[in-house]
């Protein structure tokens, strides 16, 4: 399945968690001009780099490269291009229990764009992401408005509207290829309320329509009971069922409209310091519920130079054919699922992050911590994330 709820983004099954809204990207002493009075006009040219590395208890890793440019082609119009891997390397309780060997992946996109107008009068973006790897392939385009509403800059709106489509298989079978359509809409408008505060809120409503199981995974039917084999066969599994009277593809319902609702909230505290407020809900027609909030504190002793710490926490419940156990294959319509991202979750977060500029160079560092956990997962109850982020924009 490549996606779950918006409230809580896999990333195309990955296991990376973005903060959402404005405020996650806002310095406590420039938001006000850079977002709003669009004081401060964008580089010429700007080109950065990253390095983004994952780790779980759950004997998962991903390393995730990315670097983008972002050039002026005239006084209206300008243009970038990025690149990103994800390189998965995965033992997982998804993978071991069904006698897989670890899983060795790399996910390929390529994302380009181009923008015409300013903030002012209004600014205009077209984009396109291709996405490749062994088993699925995504083409999405995209278009996006922003401009100030009223002569003060105290409104500032942005519409967003996109379109993707997948293609799923799987490296065991060419034969097999499913399809699936996404549509996403999402709209915001900010508002300064004074020289120290703003607040901005979000709606974001999308459809997918076709294929959004796993092609990979199975699910057990019947009263089973399972425990970590400890013999010494080296082609038996990782672990033991005893009870299970069958095995069935995952299935899931072909249609899940999605909703959002999203805030944001910063405030300086003072010449130096700043407090940043964002949250969301979240509803789908699969009966998930989810809710988020995320405060962090902001410090900028000088110009451009940023530390922050934070935290959030995450709560969703499961979707209407989750089950714990299923007895049969009717008792849910026949959709049938062991994906734990659709059962009920919590996860809480924590993170530090630090931007330092020297000269036309600034280096940013982020070390976040996630902490999972799964109420009614029979194997897997809990798991520990550890992420860490390096980057370079260099910009003139």
């Amino acid at each position: 399945m490549r996606s779950t709820s918006l409230a809580h983004p896999p990333h195309h099954h990955r296991p990376f968690i973005g903060l959402v809204g404005l405020a996650a990207t806002l310095s406590c002493a420039t938001a006000l001009a850079s977002v709003t009075h669009a004081q401060t006009p964008p580089p010429s040219f700007r080109a950065s780099g990253r390095v983004e590395t994952y780790r779980d208890t759950d004997a998962t890793e991903v390393v995730r490269p990315r670097v983008s440019v972002e050039g002026a082609l005239s006084d209206r119009w300008r243009a970038s291009g990025t690149y990103m891997a994800d390189v998965v390397t995965s033992a997982s309780i998804d993978v071991v229990t069904r006698a897989t060997q670890a899983v060795h992946e790399v996910r390929h996109e390529a994302m380009a764009s181009a923008s015409h107008g300013t903030p002012a009068t209004g600014l205009t973006t077209l984009g396109y992401t291709l996405g490749r790897e062994p088993d699925y392939q995504s083409n999405a385009g995209s278009v996006t408005h922003a401009r100030n509403l009223d002569e003060a800059r105290l409104w500032y709106l942005v519409v967003q509207s996109s379109v993707a489509h997948g293609r799923v298989g799987t490296v065991a079978d060419q034969s097999f290829e499913r399809s699936m359509w996404s549509t996403n809409a999402s709209a915001s408008i900010t508002r300064v309320l004074s020289a120290t505060s703003l607040v901005r809120v979000g709606l974001e409503l999308s459809n997918v329509h076709g294929f959004q199981s796993s092609a990979y995974r199975t699910v057990r039917i019947g009263d089973w009971s399972a425990y970590r084999y400890a013999g010494d066969d080296p082609d038996a599994g990782a672990w033991v069922f005893v009870g299970v009277t069958e095995t069935v593809r995952e299935r899931h319902p072909t249609e899940r409209l999605r909703g959002r609702i999203a805030f944001d909230f910063l405030h300086a505290l003072g010449d130096h310091f700043a407090l940043a407020l964002n949250g969301a809900v979240y509803a789908d027609s699969w009966q998930m519920r989810a809710a988020e909030i995320g405060p962090e504190l902001r410090w900028e002793p000088a110009t451009a130079w940023l530390f922050r710490l934070g935290a959030r926490t995450y709560a969703q419940s499961s979707t209407w054919f989750f089950r714990r156990r299923y007895e049969n294959t009717t008792e849910t319509r026949g959709y049938l699922t062991d994906d734990k991202e659709l059962g009920p979750m919590r996860t809480y977060t924590i993170h530090v992050a630090a931007q330092v500029p020297m000269g036309p160079v600034r280096f940013d560092a982020r070390v976040e911590g996630n902490f999972y956990r799964y109420p009614e997962l029979s194997l897997l109850h809990h798991k520990e994330a550890l992420v860490f982020t390096l980057g370079m924009t260099y910009r003139r």
